[in-house]
């Protein structure tokens, strides 16, 4: 492997690195901007559809699941974590959310159930028969 010198003048690496400073801000000036989506699967069990919604650090009594035409709905608050100190830095987003769940079929609202487990929301949907 042959290593060859960058032949750029000062200038040239200067304005190379003011640009990485402003691309570095701009993304700074936007971070937390976008809005919380938890990660969704839904698997088909056959006799029913089950929906796992990452929501951690979420109560379920915080939570709003409903079913409407375009399928199901999941709506809630994630609320920042304990104030240990000051921050440092912060990686998980926090905010309102709402996801909506398209559903490949009918199911049963009447037996639609949802628990937590491990900050992961479990929704089971009975396919309709």
């Amino acid at each position: 492997m042959k290593i060859e010198k960058y032949g750029g003048t000062a200038s040239d690496v200067q304005e190379l690195l003011s640009i990485r400073d402003g691309i570095g801000a701009l993304l700074e000036s936007h971070a937390g901007a976008a809005p919380l989506t938890p990660r969704a699967d839904l698997y088909d069990l056959g006799e029913a559809l089950q929906l796992h919604l990452e929501v951690p650090g979420v109560q379920l009594a915080d939570l709003e699941i409903g079913l409407d035409d375009e399928g199901l709905q999941v709506a809630g608050l994630r609320e920042p974590g304990l104030e240990l100190g000051s921050v440092v830095f912060a990686e998980r987003p926090v905010g309102p959310f709402h996801r909506t769940i398209p559903l490949p079929e009918p199911v049963e609202p009447e037996g639609v159930t949802a628990h937590l487990a491990s900050g992961v929301l479990v929704v089971t949907l009975p396919k309709r028969r």
